[in-house]
């Protein structure tokens, strides 16, 4: 995630509305993780160099999560062990690999390689 520094010389630049509204679809799919506001992830895109790709990096984990849960009546910790496994895939492709992940005591390793192969399927990143 490259930021624009925050001085007073820096240059924001506003989302488009289509940026707009793609951040305000993956909020709204994964707003539950997250403690900041949809105005904040907003403003936060638009400090970025590359809002384009920071964007579809949230747009893969959403897609992924969403396709995931669909079918299924999960807790709100087994929901967060979910998200937390995409969020790793998302960050480390050796844990994509090797499905190295901590504290998923709520998901079984058929459920993992599901979430590994539904994540290595949607998109690219």
């Amino acid at each position: 995630m490259k930021k624009i520094p925050t001085d007073k010389t820096s240059v924001w630049k506003p989302l488009s509305p289509e940026l707009r509204q793609r951040v305000e679809n993956y909020y709204s799919q994964l707003h539950v993780f997250f403690d900041f506001t949809l105005e904040d992830a907003i403003v936060g895109f638009e400090k970025d160099l590359d809002p384009e790709w920071e964007i579809a990096f949230w747009e893969k984990i959403a897609r992924a999560y969403t396709g995931f849960i669909q079918d299924g009546n999960f807790t709100l910790k087994k929901r967060q062990q979910i998200f937390g496994v995409l969020f790793a895939f998302s960050t480390s492709k050796a844990l994509v690999a090797n499905n190295l992940i901590p504290n998923i005591d709520e998901l079984t390793s058929f459920e993992l390689e599901m979430l590994r192969n539904l994540y290595l399927g949607v998109g690219s990143n």
